[in-house]
């Protein structure tokens, strides 16, 4: 039954996933130790096409 659902989910269209690649992202190291940190989910967006 569960196969049954995932075939017609398919089909209808209801799972749908539109990956892009994103812009690189720049991060400055701040105080030339060579490591820096950031947040990638701040490309989420960018990636699933969401405003």
């Amino acid at each position: 039954m569960k196969k049954l659902l995932v075939v017609l989910l398919l089909l209808t269209g209801v799972i749908q996933a539109q990956i892009t690649s994103p812009s690189p992202l720049k991060v400055c190291d701040q105080n030339n130790d060579g490591f820096e940190s950031f947040d990638l989910t701040i490309k989420n967006p960018e990636i699933f096409g969401k405003p």
